[in-house]
């Protein structure tokens, strides 16, 4: 599997774009797009879209804390069902079978 693009990723509207420095200069590079029409029919809400494209660009700083949750190795079994379920969510994201 290849790898996502590289956060911090930045909304604008319903836009994901990931910031990176080139040669000295910034860029921004289009991650994703949440369409508002399938949103909007879906729920009725015009501002779910927008809410979407947060939780998408927020994707590798929450990559980035799961997989540090998913060494915790506390002992107890509520700290071993954490990591065992952020273990899961990171497969998921790197289209692997938990």
């Amino acid at each position: 599997m290849r790898e996502h693009t590289p956060g911090p990723w930045h909304t604008h509207g319903t836009a994901i774009h990931a910031q990176y420095r080139y040669a000295g200069r910034k860029h921004h590079h289009h991650v994703a797009e949440v369409s508002p029409l399938v949103s909007a029919e879906a729920h009725g809400d015009i501002g779910t879209p927008e809410a979407n494209a947060r939780l998408i660009a927020a994707a590798p700083e929450l990559l980035r804390a799961l997989k540090r949750i998913a060494e915790v190795r506390a002992g107890s079994p509520w700290a071993e069902g954490m990591a065992g379920i952020a273990r899961a969510a990171i497969a998921k994201a790197e289209g692997r079978t938990p």
